[in-house]
């Protein structure tokens, strides 16, 4: 912003001409008083008024001035933040959020992308750390800094899962623009070629690894083949006894190099239905048991990803049950408690945490295990499967705790950290425009959480599609016997529950003509008897995906109602 604008200029001149007036005006008095005062006495007086007269005016005009040019200069600066601020809101074509933030970290203005991404509605007179909790006081400070473009990147925790932020300031004339990117796909990217790159070293140290113990097999070898030949107790075997454990020393360091090397951590797998998985987990858990055993199982249904695939949870939760049980010498209780993190005895692990699974196993009936233990201590005799749970678990953040009971009864608290938000990758999915126009005005039912944010229902509603929007099997249930017109429902499996199969097949005789799209953990999996009529695709799907399978189920609807 330059240091005068136009419009002082224009207020200089009015200055000068109300300065003009005001001199005649002075000047004309004085001179009157002047001729029509006679007594050289008051001459001199009026001599004193007249330079103080003077005096006044010059003052008065040049602060009132002052205070002219200050308060356009003022004005100039609120009216330019207002507008940036108006423009800035207007910018819905802006995938990436922009907020414009005055000295006092106040939002003047916010792209449609940046409420979306801080899920707010209203920003205006919102501070910066309320828009976005995740920000401490010295970020602040430095997006704020007048001294140049400044940059940091945090980490973002909802229900959702893990997303990863990038805010960029740009400062100029009292105005701050601040651009906000998810960053979460790019993280997970470079981690993934990170691990690449950590593959192809080590599949570029193989050959030299096999060299070297082939190296070291031959010399064992060798002096193995002498020690049959050489007689007890002379100098000669025990040279060959000293290389053998010479070569054998070589291989053990040259494994646990390899070892190192092979500890890698897999990026960007997580799932959302950790209750689910759970429930499949007790599952097995019964299979493997005597039915002398009572099972209890008690899984929230609304916890946020988590940094594990559903088949990890599944095996760490039945190999630390089988662990559990085998410790007590008769039948008694497996009770396995998940959710999200509480104020509980062991359930409070902190925030930072996106759940906690407790699996305990006892001889009593119906105990409560996040209050019946209250001694932790390490087990000096882990065995290979706590190990490994344990090291699953820390390489990705989390923790294995171990607490015993007054009846040495066992618990096992296994603290999962948050997943990242991920869709599959929509490169090359752009939806063409005649199929835009085939499900335009479609009447689409989506049965989700609605506690999540929902990129399908935004892009259905941006092609002009009316969308329903419920979070549980009844409320869906009860629409679709009403009718009226359903052309598509997606619905995700875990609100159906353990008799989702059965239900499906429900829904499809209610709305013959209607496609059904169901979202689940792994299509692959599914039952293949009603998947001919019913079209199975990953939560992660990218809505480009879901829509077009929308189309696909509705074609096998037809056909499936031309059939009969």
């Amino acid at each position: 912003m330059r240091p005068l604008p136009r419009a002082v200029w224009h207020y200089v001149f009015l200055l000068i001409f109300l300065f003009t007036i005001a001199s005649l005006a002075a000047w004309t008095t004085i001179d009157y008083l002047y001729h029509n005062i006679t007594d050289e006495a008051y001459k001199e007086v009026l001599d004193v008024a007249s330079f103080k007269v003077w005096a006044l005016t010059i003052g008065f005009m040049f602060i009132s001035g002052a205070f002219g040019l200050w308060a356009i200069q003022f004005s100039a600066e609120a009216e330019s933040r207002f507008r940036v601020g108006q423009i800035v809101e207007q910018m819905d074509y802006l995938n990436d959020g922009l907020i414009v933030v005055d000295k006092k970290g106040k939002v003047t203005g916010a792209n449609p992308a940046s409420r979306r991404i801080a899920e707010v509605d209203a920003v205006r007179q919102v501070s910066l750390r309320e828009m976005f909790p995740m920000l401490s006081e010295g970020d602040v400070s430095l997006l704020l800094d007048l001294g140049g473009p400044n940059e940091l990147q945090k980490e973002m925790f909802d229900v959702g899962g893990k997303r990863t932020l990038r805010f960029r300031s740009q400062t100029e004339g009292g105005i701050v623009l601040v651009l906000i990117s998810d960053v979460t796909k790019m993280t997970l990217r470079e981690m993934r070629e990170q691990q690449m790159a950590r593959l192809e070293l080590i599949g570029r140290i193989a050959r030299g690894v096999a060299h070297d113990f082939t190296t070291i097999l031959s010399g064992i070898s060798g002096h193995s083949a002498l020690l049959s030949r050489l007689k007890p107790g002379s100098p000669e075997m025990r040279r060959s006894v000293e290389e053998i454990a010479s070569e054998a020393g070589k291989g053990a360091v040259l494994a646990r190099h390899l070892l190192e090397f092979s500890r890698l951590k897999s990026a960007g797998k997580s799932t959302a239905a950790l209750a689910d998985h759970v429930r499949r987990a007790s599952n097995l858990a019964r299979v493997g048991l005597s039915p002398a055993w009572t099972i209890e199982v008690v899984a929230d249904e609304d916890c946020p990803p988590i940094a594990f695939t559903g088949v990890e949870v599944e095996q760490m939760v039945l190999n630390t049950a089988l662990v559990a049980t085998d410790a007590l010498s008769s039948p008694g209780v497996l009770r396995i408690v998940s959710g999200r993190p509480r104020k509980d005895f062991l359930m409070d692990v902190g925030d930072e945490y996106a759940a906690v699974i407790l699996v305990s196993a006892s001889t009593g009936t119906g105990r409560d295990v996040t209050m019946d233990y209250s001694n932790e201590t390490d087990s000096e005799d882990a065995g290979v499967i706590q190990s490994v749970v344990r090291s699953l678990l820390e390489q990705a953040g989390g923790s294995l705790d171990v607490f015993f009971g007054s009846d040495r009864s066992h618990i096992y608290r296994m603290v999962l950290p948050y997943g990242t938000v991920e869709l599959e990758d929509s490169s090359g999915e752009a939806l063409p425009d005649e199929l835009r126009s085939y499900v335009s005005h479609w009447q689409v039912l989506l049965a989700r959480d609605t506690r999540e944010h929902d990129y399908v229902e935004e892009e259905l509603r941006g092609m002009n599609v009316s969308v329903e929007r419920v979070d549980n099997v009844m409320s869906a249930l009860a629409r679709i016997e009403k009718g009226h017109g359903l052309q598509s429902i997606v619905i995700d499996k875990n609100l159906l529950g353990d008799e989702s199969d059965g239900l499906l097949r429900a829904i499809m005789k209610l709305c013959p003509k209607t496609g059904l799209v169901v979202l689940c953990e792994d299509p692959e999996i599914e039952p293949q008897d009603i998947m001919t009529d019913v079209v199975f695709l990953s939560r992660r799907a990218n809505p480009a995906k879901i829509i077009k399978g929308m189309v696909e189920a509705r074609g096998l609807a037809v056909q499936h109602q031309g059939r009969q």
